[in-house]
């Protein structure tokens, strides 16, 4: 399968464009796409990634995925600038007892 290379070459293409209107929701998906691949296909998530992604998508994130090697707690996330702190702020909230 190819297609998370595929995906690679997509998210360069998209990313190397002039800004436009729907771009970061566009990379945003395709993240996400590459996280279920590599969560389904690879089997190289964990629980706990899998908490930490979804905690990211609420907050406000377009996208998010493992990165590294895998089989770990590390991910990143695509957020538009103006909303980094109240990002933050929730991943804090969450995090915080």
């Amino acid at each position: 399968m190819f297609t998370e290379s595929e995906r690679v070459h997509k998210f360069r293409d998209v990313a190397s464009k002039a800004e436009y209107e729907g771009q970061l929701e566009e990379l945003g998906k395709l993240m996400n796409e590459s996280h279920a691949s590599c969560r389904d296909l690879y089997d190289c998530s964990s629980e706990e990634l899998e908490i930490l992604i979804k905690m990211c998508l609420d907050a406000g994130a377009y996208g998010s995925r493992l990165t590294g090697a895998g089989w770990g707690g590390c991910c990143v996330s695509l957020i538009p600038a103006d909303k980094i702190t109240l990002f933050l702020q929730s991943i804090e909230k969450v995090l915080t007892p």
